[in-house]
């Protein structure tokens, strides 16, 4: 399956057999809704590490940032890479961050928080530091530029077109034949359980990934000190945790 917006409308369009002059733009209607619908589903697949740099005295940065990923849907850690081991930067609430902010720049802030689309640290850094992100990015969104998808999208993309292409096809093509003039709820139930199967195979798969990070065995001393890292640590918004 193609990977950008348009190319999966044709993709569609070719599996539907009596079009009509509508079938294109109901076809980018059911689309879109089901980018929405199916956002719980592709978080797994969303998931991208990336990093950014500081600025000597600043201290918001967004998705103007070279590096700042384009279409956030949250943080899920940030830090600095030091080498032996990775210094975490902490979520904190607005005021706090506000109070830091006060203050004279510093190395490496390990303040943060998200505010008017901007993640905030508190104090400013005090030079050019290396921020990694582990982050999921928003299925609804083209991931190069973070302008949302919609029905007059063209070569908008993101991940989740490859990840679930199959799934999103057939849950277009139910929501398509349900809600259109060429209502067939025959094809309708039909593309609905093709996706069923398909979704479950996905979930599956990530079921087996994270298996990964479950495998037992005898804990060192650096894996006490991970887990005392882990849990302090927050989710970073905007978006909510899946």
């Amino acid at each position: 399956m193609a990977g950008d917006f348009t190319a999966v409308k044709a993709e569609l369009l070719r599996g539907v057999l009596n079009t009509h002059p509508n079938t294109s733009s109901l076809l980018a209607d059911a689309m879109v809704r089901q980018l929405q619908a199916l956002q719980p589903e592709a978080i797994p697949f969303m998931e991208r590490s990336g990093q950014f740099t500081t600025i000597a005295g600043r201290a918001a940065y967004d998705a103007g940032t070279s590096g700042f990923p384009k279409s956030l849907l949250r943080f899920d850690r940030l830090y600095y890479d030091l080498g032996s081991t990775p210094l975490y930067i902490d979520v904190v609430d607005i005021e706090e961050v506000r109070l830091y902010q006060e203050q004279p720049s510093l190395v490496y802030p390990r303040r943060a928080c998200w505010q008017g689309r901007q993640l905030q640290l508190g104090p400013a850094p005090a030079g050019a530091y290396p921020v990694k992100w582990d982050a999921v990015l928003d299925s609804t969104k083209d991931a190069r530029t973070g302008r949302p998808i919609t029905a007059s999208s063209t070569v908008q993309s993101n991940p989740w077109f490859v990840e679930g292409a199959v799934a999103f096809k057939h849950l277009a093509w139910a929501d398509y034949f349900a809600t259109s003039p060429d209502q067939r709820p025959d094809l309708a139930e039909a593309h609905r359980g093709l996706a069923a199967g398909q979704l479950d195979r996905l979930r599956k798969a990530q079921a087996k990934q994270k298996q990964m990070n479950a495998t037992p065995r005898a804990p060192n001393a650096f894996d006490m000190h991970v887990r005392r890292i882990n849990e302090r640590l927050q989710t970073y918004f905007p978006g909510a945790r899946g």
